[in-house]
Order: structure tokens, then sequence, then C-alpha cells
């Protein structure tokens, strides 16, 4: 069980946030906030490649995606600096304090919803009926018969 909510969370953190912060930890002259927030939509694009790529070489599940979190993993490792040689930008401008507001605001909103449903079952039809069966269908390296809905939160579900 515990090995569940490992691989849960691995799977969580790799859609979510490790593929686009591997891409923003080697650029130069961004604080952490900017990484964080841009991490999120660059890791969206990312795993869409990602999945794309491994379903058409024909490797894509467990075992492949585990190598990649290792290599990512590693990729931060090797990567890292120390504190002291990061010179952070600052928030300077009016643009820069709202779009931060704005991401907090929305984070905000996004916990309330998850603390609100935690513990449920998805009780929406696509999500049960639709999604699952796709995320299935990536999971078993087809490609799934999306009709008109795009194909990227089942793939983040197939993680």
């Amino acid at each position: 069980m515990a090995l569940s909510y490992l691989l849960g969370a691995l799977g969580l953190l790799q859609a979510t946030f490790l593929p686009g912060y591997c891409v923003t930890a080697r650029l130069q002259g961004w604080n952490p906030i900017q990484r964080a927030i841009y991490a999120i939509p660059l890791s969206v694009v990312a795993n869409h490649f990602f999945v794309w790529i491994l379903l058409g070489l024909n490797l894509y599940g467990s075992a492949s995606l585990a190598v990649l979190i290792f290599a990512e993993l590693v990729w931060l490792y090797a990567g890292r600096r120390a504190p002291s040689a990061i010179d952070y930008p600052s928030l300077e401008n009016a643009g820069d304090y709202l779009f931060l507001s704005a991401a907090l605001l929305q984070l905000t909103k996004y916990l309330e919803a998850w603390g609100r449903n935690f513990g449920d079952v998805f009780q929406m039809y696509d999500a049960v009926v639709s999604w699952n069966a796709w995320a299935r269908a990536w999971v078993g390296n087809q490609i799934p018969p999306a009709g008109m809905y795009p194909p990227g939160l089942p793939e983040l579900y197939s993680l």
C-alpha cells in the first residue's frame, strides 16, 4: 500500500512539476517562484511529447516512466548550485506582483477544491467513463479514439 502511494506521488510529481522544473532549473537569473510557476505548464507540454515519443517507439509503460523520472532527478542533482552563486532578480514592477498574486489566488482555489473533494471518486460521466478508459489505453501502449476531446488530461492520468 505504501508503494502505491509512493508511485502515485511520483506520477503526480511527473505530471505536474518535474519535467518543467528540469528545464527551468538550468536557466540563469530566474528566482524559485518563477521556476515553479513556469514548471507546471512546461511539464504538461513535456509529458505530452514524452507520451507520444515513447508510444511511437512502443516503449510506453511503467519501466520507461521510472527511467524517465530517475533521469530527471539525476539531471536536477547534477545541475544543483550553491545558494550563494545564485543571483535572484527582484520583483520591481507592478506586473510581476500582479502575476504572482493571480498565481497564488489560483493556487488557493485549486487547494480549496482539492480539500473539498478529497477522498471522493470521480463523479462526472466523462471523467469516469471516457477519460479513465483513454488513460488505460495510453498505459496499454495504444492511441485511444478520443473523438473531439483533447488527449492531455488522459495522458497525464496515464502517468
